[in-house]
């Protein structure tokens, strides 16, 4: 109704049913999923697996990498953008490899984890390998149950990049059947920007927002230790 108010005149899933109409919705829920989950694995295994080495090493060309590896954190995604575009072209990765491995590098994830890591007395390390464990195992069965509140942290940081990163999904994603939940609502919404469907559009709005608030309501208060415990030690 014109014009919009408030509160409604009556309440409806009209709009909400309208969403569900839209093409190849199971198939693009699918691919949201399958986005989030390999691609919150895959960072935190390598940025976890990333600190272990730099928590460990003494090296001085270790320092080195590391501070090299996080000078991305300085440079906004906007100025890098193009640049990532052409290396998963040159690279021949298209759809949906190329929207999952390029974030899987998480650098502000390797800086916590490591940091993190410092916090674990050397104690615990000197233990396993005088038992003859080698590096993997120390790593997977020490440093990784220890890392549950960074884990936490990493779900729900990595899964709201995941879910809302319209513009390289956008740009990666042409054919209707790879594209994600994200980009099929959002490119709905602007195929009709007319106050008369502002009832569509909220509906897109809140179930684009619906995947934050449970990643945050499962893993919210390990976001909180992570980042608290995370940040502690440079």
């Amino acid at each position: 109704d014109l014009p919009p108010r408030l509160l409604p005149y009556r309440f409806t899933v009209e709009n909400y049913q309208r969403v569900g109409r839209l093409p190849l919705m199971a198939t693009r829920t699918l691919n949201s999923l399958i986005v989030m989950i390999v691609l919150i694995t895959g960072a935190i295994l390598i940025a976890s697996a990333a600190a272990y080495v730099f928590r460990v090493g003494k090296s001085k060309k270790l320092k080195y990498a590391f501070w090299a590896l996080m000078a991305p954190i300085f440079v906004t995604r906007v100025t890098i953008f193009i640049s990532q575009f052409v290396i998963v072209n040159k690279l021949g990765l298209h759809g949906l490899p190329a929207v999952i491995i390029m974030p899987m590098f998480w650098p502000v994830g390797i800086f916590l984890f490591r940091n993190y890591y410092a916090t674990v007395p050397d104690s615990f390390l000197e233990s396993a390998w005088m038992d003859g464990a080698s590096e993997f195992r120390s790593f997977s069965s020490i440093m990784l149950p220890l890392s549950k509140p960074m884990i936490g942290m990493g779900v729900v940081m990595l899964g709201m990049s995941a879910w809302g990163d319209y513009i390289w999904q956008n740009v990666n994603l042409q054919v209707a059947k790879t594209q994600t939940l994200l980009v099929a609502l959002v490119n709905s919404t602007l195929d009709i920007i007319e106050l008369e469907y502002i009832g569509y559009d909220l509906a897109v709005g809140t179930i684009l927002f619906l995947p934050y608030i449970i990643l945050f309501a499962l893993s919210g208060r390990y976001m909180v230790r992570g980042l608290t415990a995370g940040g502690l030690r440079g």
